[in-house]
C-alpha cells in the first residue's frame, strides 16, 4: 500500500503543479491582450479568485480548447479521483491493521 501511496501522491504533486503552469498561463494572457480592455479587470478578479473555474472558463472563452480541456480534467482529477482513491487505500489499510 506503500507504493501505491507514493505514486497517489506523486501524481498529485503533478496535476497542481500542471493546473498551476495553466493558471499562469491564463493570467498572463489576461495581462496582456489588447482586445480584452472592458473585461480585463473580470478576467483578473476571476482567475484569482476562483482559480479552478476561472481557468477553465478562460481557455473555452478564448477558444483555446486543449488548455480548457486539459484543464477541466485536471480539475476534476485533483477534486473528485484522488479523494476517492486516498479514502479507499486508507479504508483498505485500516481493516488490514484491524485483522
Amino acid at each position: 500500500m506503500a507504493f501505491l501511496n507514493s505514486i497517489l501522491g506523486i501524481l498529485n504533486v503533478v496535476a497542481i503543479v500542471v493546473f498551476a503552469v495553466l493558471w499562469i498561463m491564463a493570467l498572463y494572457g489576461a495581462f496582456t491582450r489588447k482586445d480584452l480592455k472592458s473585461s480585463r479587470a473580470l478576467w483578473i478578479v476571476l482567475l484569482i479568485f476562483v482559480a479552478p473555474i476561472g481557468t477553465i472558463a478562460y481557455f473555452f472563452s478564448e477558444n483555446r480548447k486543449r488548455q480548457g480541456i486539459l484543464a477541466l480534467v485536471i480539475g476534476l482529477f485533483f477534486i473528485l479521483v484522488m479523494p476517492v482513491m486516498y479514502a479507499v487505500i486508507r479504508f483498505t489499510t485500516q481493516s488490514t491493521l484491524t485483522r
